[in-house]
């Protein structure tokens, strides 16, 4: 306690003794008949009181330190995928599912494991999948859901969600099978959190027969062979003879017998001739074995696209170069693919290009895709290229500029009746070519394209990329119109400059390559040391892509995929246009989805003000099987038409790939995060080996004593005393 204004310890008791001197005084010489007691009583109200108001005019300030340190944290972190449905955790003397015991380890009433946890830090428990959620209130125990497992991802949220606070730790309670995305240990490190992994599952390879992956053209041709490969992983059955069956609407198309071999992965093939149309689901079923961990990776559903008879391309060149001379192999070797392929230079000496150019919209129309390579403006006449912005924009076809110093340069297609259906805006003076070699990186949305999937996995599908042979001549000096996506880019230090861009237009799609030098992606690594197949695949995907289009509409539906895992968000894109087939931005629109059941109901569709006439909608594909989404739309209670497409969403199987306990990912993760990792049935222990990380904080408190109410009734309490008494004394 100190004074606010501080007087020299004599004058404090000279004042003291001043008033017991007075009051003494005026009280022993009162000439009253009381008793000595009645005026000892009166003589010590008067000194309390004096004293207290004294008290009060030195103004004291109690100071003391208290505690503010920040609570310490601790986040307990349960997962709750699809694969811990597994049953191969020994509970009570039987295999039960892995869940169990991690509700019996958090809510049992028989655990104290949260109660020692409790005692020391102030606990937060989630439960997480693809995504996390906080666990609020008294939960009884989690469910098991239907999403892939993201630790990182998971982790990293919860982490974000009480940034700036102390956190002792991290709980992990899995049995780590990260599968959503890339597991980047490096990201956990730097979040300088102890990571405590909780194992759950059998770590030893279990008895298991599943379909790890299928692979099949996403569009097939009616009437055409195309051929499905189904990854078959085997534990524990080697030498077995199985039946692997291929359905389509619940009627066995295929049959393939196989025995199944050493090694773990091995695949078996179907070949098959769709005949019908449409996006069509397929099934592949593996028997049931004896004593499997699980049989929820027996069977997998995928859909292909079927369309009509082969793509027509039209490949309209300005010279024989490398670019035009390989690119012609690859289309004319492509099975699926009739191709006309025209070097305008050749035809002009030759009096032809009339003859061989479409000369008509209905010669053009006979063509899926156009690539215009690196031409001039003025090789292609002005009736041309309003036929070539026809194409396009009204009856939903595509084009591809191969950019190069000619076509995007002064005199390039830029300043032409083309420029509006590039996915750029040229200068005047036209774009600057590079002649040096480089490489591409793809971008967030070139990562998920199905045009730049030239990998199986997207791990393999980034090396691919980052090991592909450069490019020899880059164009820049361009802007990106708006809606325009860019899926690879130039990269350096001090620049970024798009390469590969799509947008579309009209009805239509326009793709731009602003290199030269992807020929040498024919080549494989760098030095030509061998053939390398990601150049045929690359245009193989971007025609197969290019040319899945709908008829002319005013009403166009898309989605990001045809087939959905159950869990997932459909997301569907909807473009309207008004008779002239222009963007239209007032439309009343509706999006009717037909669900597995049969059962219709209506979402929103919210309008995306980036693009003119865009529209977007998602919801939960929460059930298996297919889904129909119609939308429609009306001006003024007048109908401008409907369009239709079909999803389909099927069960999680990836989960089930590997279905063991990764130990090796969870001890790794303990060791670089300085934690510990314990398997569930020693997880009792834990609550003991956790540090504390907070240090303790103080901060001084002070407060006034005299300025308090009580102090006040306190010191007229005695002066009223001592008037009540000297009243009934008859002293007043």
């Amino acid at each position: 306690m100190r004074f606010a204004y501080f007087w020299q310890l004599w004058q404090v008791i000279l004042v003291l003794a001043m008033v017991i001197g007075i009051t003494s005084f005026v009280y022993i010489r009162l000439k009253s008949p009381v008793t000595t007691r009645v005026r000892a009583i009166l003589i010590c109200l008067r000194i309390l009181a004096a004293t207290i108001l004294l008290v009060c005019l030195l103004e004291p300030v109690l100071v003391q330190q208290i505690d503010i340190t920040p609570p310490n944290n601790l986040l307990i972190l349960a997962d709750r995928s699809k694969s811990m449905k597994i049953r191969d955790v020994s509970y009570n003397d039987e295999k039960v599912d892995r869940m169990l015991p991690v509700n019996h380890l958090l809510f049992s009433q028989d655990s104290d494991f949260v109660k020692q946890l409790n005692d020391r830090f102030t606990t937060h428990i989630y439960q997480f999948d693809q995504n996390l959620e906080r666990i609020t209130g008294k939960a009884l125990e989690i469910h098991t859901g239907t999403g892939l497992t993201d630790i990182t991802k998971s982790i990293q949220t919860a982490i974000n969600e009480w940034r700036g606070q102390a956190i002792s730790g991290i709980v992990l309670i899995t049995d780590g099978e990260h599968n959503a995305s890339k597991f980047d240990v490096n990201q956990l490190v730097d979040i300088k959190v102890p990571i405590y992994p909780i194992g759950v599952g059998n770590p030893n390879p279990q008895n298991d027969l599943g379909i790890i992956r299928i692979e099949a053209d996403p569009v097939s041709y009616l009437d055409h062979e195309t051929t499905i490969k189904v990854t078959i992983r085997n534990n524990g059955y080697t030498g077995a003879k199985i039946r692997l069956m291929l359905k389509q609407n619940d009627r066995i198309i295929g049959i393939e017998t196989t025995t199944l071999a050493n090694q773990i992965d091995q695949i078996a093939t179907f070949t098959v001739i769709p005949k019908e149309e449409g996006m069509l689901q397929y099934l592949v079923s593996l028997p049931v074995l004896d004593n499997e961990i699980t049989t929820e990776n027996n069977q997998k559903k995928f859909s292909l696209k079927i369309v009509r008879s082969q793509l027509r391309v039209l490949y309209v060149d300005g010279l024989p170069r490398w670019d035009y001379a390989f690119l012609k192999r690859v289309l004319e070797k492509d099975p699926n693919i009739e191709a006309t392929c025209l070097v305008l230079s050749l035809a002009k000496r030759s009096s032809q290009i009339q003859a061989k150019f479409p000369r008509s919209e209905a010669e053009l129309l006979a063509y899926d895709v156009l690539i215009i390579g690196d031409i001039k403006a003025n090789e292609l006449t002005s009736n041309q290229q309003q036929l070539i912005k026809i194409f396009v924009e009204k009856h939903s076809k595509s084009i591809v500029f191969l950019g190069g110093k000619n076509s995007l340069g002064r005199k390039g297609l830029g300043r032409s009746e083309l420029a509006d259906l590039l996915p750029i805006v040229s200068p005047l003076t036209g774009c600057r070519s590079w002649d040096q070699d480089f490489s591409l990186r793809l971008t967030t949305q070139g990562k998920f394209h199905p045009i730049m999937q030239l990998g199986k996995t997207s791990e393999l599908n980034d090396t691919i990329w980052r090991d592909l042979p450069p490019l020899s001549r880059r164009i820049s000096g361009f802007q990106l119109r708006g809606g325009a996506t860019t899926l690879a880019e130039f990269h350096h230090p001090t620049l970024t400059e798009p390469i590969i861009v799509f947008q579309p237009y009209g009805l239509g799609k326009s793709l731009l390559i602003a290199a030269e030098g992807l020929w040498n992606w024919g080549f494989g690594v760098w030095g030509f040391k061998h053939e390398d197949d990601s150049y045929t695949r690359f245009w193989g995907q971007a025609i197969r892509w290019l040319a899945s289009q709908s008829s002319a509409k005013q009403i166009h539906i898309i989605a990001d995929k045809s087939t959905y895992l159950i869990g997932e968000e459909i997301k569907a894109t909807i473009y309207t246009y008004d008779k002239t087939y222009q963007p239209f931005n007032t439309a009343n629109l509706k999006l009717d989805v037909t669900l597995p059941n049969n059962k219709v109901f209506q979402i929103r569709t919210d309008q995306d003000n980036s693009v003119p006439g865009r529209y977007t909608a998602k919801f939960l594909a929460d059930k298996e099987g297919k889904y129909t989404l119609k939308a429609s739309g009306t001006f003024d209670g007048v109908s401008i038409g409907e369009d239709k497409i079909t999803v389909f969403s099927e069960q999680q199987v990836t989960e089930f790939e590997n279905p063991r306990l990764n130990r090796r990912l969870l001890t790794s993760l303990a060791k670089q995060t300085n934690g510990i990792y314990f398997p569930i049935e020693k997880a009792r222990s834990l609550p003991d080996q956790i540090e504390d990380q907070k240090e303790p904080v103080f901060a001084t408190e002070e407060k006034d004593l005299w300025d308090s109410p009580i102090i006040l009734i306190l010191a007229a309490g005695l002066l009223g005393s001592e008037w009540f008494l000297r009243k009934r004394k008859g002293l007043v």
